[in-house]
């Protein structure tokens, strides 16, 4: 792709709810977190901010790659499927960086 990656890191927005489920005398709490998150960056070229929502799922075993809404420049933010990159996502990506 070619691009300079983005300067800043995700922001996981988790939200939960609880609820509670009574079954005859028996109250139980539950929580749950959400299948997506909202994920805030700049671009490095056109310095646009852009925000984007983002599957758990391909962030965490798959491949993200976010299109700037400015210069419509690719961005990779993870990618679990090549097993040849050192650093899986961007996190462990600016970490390996210092």
């Amino acid at each position: 792709f070619g691009q300079k990656q983005t300067e800043s890191l995700p922001t996981e927005e988790t939200p939960t709810a609880s609820f509670t489920a009574s079954s005859n005398s028996t109250n139980t709490a539950a929580s749950f977190t959400s299948p997506k998150f909202q994920m805030q960056y700049t671009c490095n070229i056109c310095e646009t901010q852009n925000r984007v929502i983002v599957s758990r799922m391909a962030y965490r075993e798959g491949m993200v790659i976010a299109i700037c809404k400015g210069c419509q420049s690719k961005h990779w933010i993870a990618d679990n499927l090549d097993p040849t990159l050192n650093s899986t996502n961007i996190e462990e990506l600016f970490a390996s960086q210092g």
